[in-house]
């Protein structure tokens, strides 16, 4: 039975993907920063950081590792370093000195070489220490990952629940969703499956669609939805006002970032949600 470490495990994603593992068949590590109630037979370790030492030891004997420790909101308190490079640079060097021959990372779809958001650059800066820590790396570019409860429906969730929904500029901005179902399948593949190593892969679903369109199939008939100006929209973000969007939602948002759905559906021999199915299924695994 192969041995898997999850770092992140308390997240939207990784509480889908450790019962996926364990399904599979796979012995489960989980490592959070927060304390989560054990799945099924897998084994929890809560650090104070990903620096610990015991996820070293606890890395012994794993033939993977599949990193999801990341944030897309900074603070003075919290920076983009500390909540994106930092952990990625210690859960690899920690899979290096263990032996760990392949660590999965979980990235975003639109980071580059040519990045110029603080937000991009330490998923970029991340991935660069992945890809030189470990025989194989193995490192997706997720557009929106979608089910119950992940950031996007939970926002769209709670402005429906005051009747309206609000689309910032002309919602004309594209976006590519992946469900979180078919996202920890991938996942799960990934960790031993040879077409893996050493690829850069976007994670994205097989349609298209435009923020707007996406809010209209998301809402209720009853939800009004609501255009605010662009320029309005970022200027409550940045000075913290009550606004439906942070600023860096704005920044991903207008990226309108799609990516290559072809290659992932090869390498997995999948058959992918659509919107309208992830949408009806709340996207759960």
């Amino acid at each position: 039975m192969a041995k898997i470490l999850v770092t992140g495990a308390g997240g939207f994603v990784a509480r889908h993907l450790r019962r996926t593992l364990l399904r599979d068949g796979f012995e489960v590590i989980s490592v959070s920063r927060s304390s989560i109630r054990p799945i099924g037979g897998e084994r929890v370790l809560t650090v104070s950081g990903y620096g610990d030492p015991a996820i070293h030891d606890m890395a012994r004997g794993c033939s993977a590792a599949i990193h999801l420790v990341g944030g897309g909101r900074q603070t003075i308190h919290r920076q983009y370093h500390e909540t994106n490079q930092a952990p990625a640079t210690a859960v690899a060097e920690a899979c290096r000195a263990a032996g760990v021959p392949r660590m999965v990372y979980l990235s975003g779809l639109g980071v580059s070489p040519d990045a110029a958001s603080g937000y991009f650059i330490s998923k970029y800066l991340a991935e660069q220490t992945v890809a030189g820590s470990v025989p194989e790396p193995v490192i997706f570019r997720p557009s929106y990952i979608i089910g119950s409860d992940d950031h996007l429906t939970s926002n769209l969730r709670r402005q429906e629940r005051t009747g309206a929904i609000t689309i910032p500029g002309s919602g004309r901005y594209m976006m590519q969703p992946i469900s979180v179902h078919d996202a920890v399948r991938v996942l799960s593949m990934a960790a031993t499956k040879g077409a893996f190593a050493g690829r850069t892969l976007d994670m994205v679903g097989p349609q298209t669609t435009t923020f707007a369109e996406y809010v209209r199939a998301f809402a209720d008939r009853k939800t009004r939805i609501i255009h605010v100006e662009m320029e309005e929209a970022y200027r409550n973000a940045v000075l913290g006002r009550s606004t439906a969007y942070e600023l860096d939602d704005l920044g991903i948002m207008i990226g309108g970032h799609v990516g290559d759905h072809g290659t992932l559906r090869r390498i997995t021999g999948m058959r992918f949600r659509t919107i309208p199915q992830m949408l009806q299924s709340g996207g759960t695994a």
